[in-house]
């Protein structure tokens, strides 16, 4: 099953560190308070994941509740 990055907005603290490392762009930092991911954009690689310094960021399976 495919995967994709999911944010959890508490622990988040708007580095922009996801967004930077992202390949296909679908990590932003839109409004300055935490990061949000374009599921339609996102690969599922974990780039963002094991680059965030806060931790925040995780891995979904698609379909799965989060």
């Amino acid at each position: 099953m495919a995967r994709y990055a999911s944010v959890d907005r508490a622990v988040c603290v708007a580095c922009g560190t996801c967004a930077a490392v992202c390949p296909k762009g679908a990590a932003a930092v839109p409004d300055g308070r935490w990061a949000v991911i374009d599921t339609a954009r996102c690969v599922g690689c974990g780039l963002c994941a094991r680059a965030c310094p806060a931790g925040c960021v995780a891995l979904a399976e698609r379909g799965a509740a989060v």
